[in-house]
């Protein structure tokens, strides 16, 4: 790292001209985890870019563990997890709100596995309706329980 380049870091400076007098690894850092990390792991003796990106991704792991972090127990834990998952791909935004702006938009975020409201409502779905083809019967069934899982943490 070069003495100009931590220099420019000192300050509070995220600007373009300080990021772009970096070299090409640390620039790359910059970009991927924020200019404000990076100046603080250069500022704290970092010196080396592939021991930088070690660093943050155990900061990153560490703060996500199941031990480390306070559960929202209102949350069922497939939400709990996708959480984590965006967090650690830079969302902030709590699932809560992504859940409810993707059903805007007709979209959902939901388990691989069905949760037990997912079976309740896709076995309700079809209860005592007549015969139907095989097709709209999983149009149903798999409707309700998607529409479900929004349900599930909306509450």
């Amino acid at each position: 790292m070069s003495q100009p380049a931590k220099l420019a870091f000192q300050g509070h400076d995220n600007s373009c001209e300080t990021c772009d007098a970096l070299p090409p690894e640390w620039r790359a850092l910059v970009h991927e985890f924020g200019a404000s990390v990076v100046r603080e792991l250069l500022m704290s003796g970092v010196t080396s870019p592939d021991r930088a990106r070690h660093l943050i991704g155990a900061i990153l792991i560490g703060a996500t563990e199941p031990g480390n972090k306070i559960r929202s127990f209102d949350l069922p834990r497939w939400a709990h997890q996708a959480e984590i998952v965006l967090s650690r791909v830079g969302c902030s935004v709590p699932i809560r709100s992504l859940q409810a702006q993707m059903r805007m938009a007709n979209c959902v975020i939901a388990p691989l596995s069905p949760s037990g409201p997912m079976i309740m409502a896709s076995m309700k779905a079809i209860e005592g309706m007549p015969l139907m083809t095989k097709p709209r019967k999983h149009t149903l069934r798999l409707t309700a329980a998607l529409t479900s899982v929004t349900a599930e943490i909306s509450a």
